[in-house]
């Protein structure tokens, strides 16, 4: 496949690799050719997963980041770069599925803290943006690079577009957190078109993390030159 052969020793940062889907998705990236600068909140398990990459035959470096921290995000950029070289991609990809519990009633609307709701915005929607905002500098710089927001379809509807039952006790965090990352994905994407900088996005159903060929597709899809003309889309997975 022409598209995964171009992607070859290019290289990318990405947010979220500690999560199992963040895992599976760099392993299956590495394997097409991408060299790999892992960044999370912490090492947990993403020093493992650099070693297992280079192993496959990328490079790969993993450096954690303090939510809310602008900082710690451009220290975190810098060392990735310093050690990979030159920038061609960020993905965003953390997911705090694993992080909750369904059956605690503290995510119920009506016990629903400020502290919590405030603490998960900042973790997945601000982490976004303190990313985006630290990566796009490099790139702008050479006037050309691509942005890939993962994101969930729930953002859509509150319970997941076209899904047909709703997403459980949390679907106010995902329908919240859903929506305000596309909002940024779209209004990024539209002051940047003209400068060589593509944003885009992936949604899928929190049920189809495991569908590593049809993710992998979409994110190959957008990586590549194939999708050149494309901007501020998001490609959506049911």
């Amino acid at each position: 496949m022409e598209s995964m052969r171009e992607l070859k020793g290019k290289n990318c940062i990405f947010l979220g690799a500690n999560d199992s889907f963040g895992r599976e998705l760099c392993k299956n990236l590495a394997k097409v050719g991408l060299n790999l600068g892992l960044i999370d909140f912490d090492h947990f398990d993403s020093l493992n997963l650099s070693n297992n990459l280079k192993n496959i035959g990328v490079k790969s470096i993993s450096a954690t980041v303090i939510p809310g921290k602008a900082i710690s995000f451009e220290k975190a950029v810098a060392r990735i770069i310093e050690y990979l070289g030159d920038l061609d991609f960020l993905i965003c990809a953390y997911y705090f599925d694993e992080d909750i519990s369904y059956e605690n009633d503290e995510f119920h609307i009506d016990k629903l803290s400020m502290e919590k709701w405030d603490n998960v915005l900042e973790k997945w929607a601000g982490s976004y943006f303190l990313m985006i905002k630290s990566v796009l500098p490099h790139m702008l710089n050479k006037n050309k690079g691509k942005i890939i927001f993962t994101n969930l379809t729930s953002g859509y509807t509150g319970e997941g577009e076209g899904e047909g039952q709703l997403s459980g006790i949390s679907s106010l965090y995902f329908s919240a957190c859903s929506s305000a990352i596309t909002g940024t994905m779209t209004s990024i994407a539209r002051e940047i078109i003209p400068l060589g900088v593509k944003v885009n996005g992936v949604a899928f159903n929190p049920t189809l993390k495991r569908d590593d060929d049809r993710i992998l597709n979409a994110f190959i899809f957008l990586l590549s030159d194939i999708s050149y003309y494309t901007c501020g889309q998001i490609i959506r997975l049911y």
